[in-house]
């Protein structure tokens, strides 16, 4: 097993018992060893990022989490921004389907709809008034889709619009009283 030289000893050998001691975490050059110095061996903040050369430090080699406290104020509330975001959407349902024929489309709280549309046909959205979910039509087949609103609504101002051709696709919300593109 190396040990360091004992003071008062080891007349003789100093260097050698040294350069052994030494050579467990450095090699020839004396730069240290892959793997030679871990977390039992650092003090806390021991290390800065100044210090650090780049991509030394990557996801796999980051083992556990890191305390959201040991990360910078613009980096924390970026993770509060998203956090919100997040939070805020929670709840919306999404309802995906194929529409072959003219339709009604439902009107459920909270819930976003695409639609897959066929043939020629039309598509009557519900009343915007307190109507707050997203409809996104896409025209899938070789005729036109036209869409109407009830009562005397509006989409972007006019009582309709129109999806000419396949692949095309629009999405509609409600501002409270009419549609609007979006």
């Amino acid at each position: 097993m190396t040990r360091l030289p004992h003071p008062g000893g080891d007349d003789g050998q100093w260097g050698d018992i040294l350069n052994a001691f030494l050579s467990v975490a450095h090699d020839s050059s004396g730069a240290l060893l892959p793997g030679s110095v871990g977390a039992t061996q650092l003090q806390t903040n021991a290390v800065v990022t100044d210090k650090i050369a780049d991509a030394n430090v990557t996801a796999a080699k980051l083992a556990g989490d890191i305390p959201k406290s040991a990360l910078s104020a613009s980096v924390q509330q970026s993770l509060d921004n998203a956090d919100a975001a997040v939070a805020h959407t929670s709840g919306i349902s999404r309802i995906t389907g194929t529409i072959t024929v003219s339709s009604l489309l439902p009107a459920v709280a909270s819930t976003d709809y695409v639609y897959f549309c066929v043939n020629t046909i039309t598509i009557m959205l519900p009343t915007a008034v307190g109507n707050s979910n997203l409809y996104t039509l896409k025209n899938t087949g070789a005729g036109a889709i036209t869409v109407i609103t009830s009562l005397s609504e509006t989409i972007d101002g006019v009582s309709s619009a129109t999806i000419p051709m396949a692949n095309m696709s629009l999405s509609f919300i409600s501002d409270g009283t009419n549609w609007q593109l979006v």
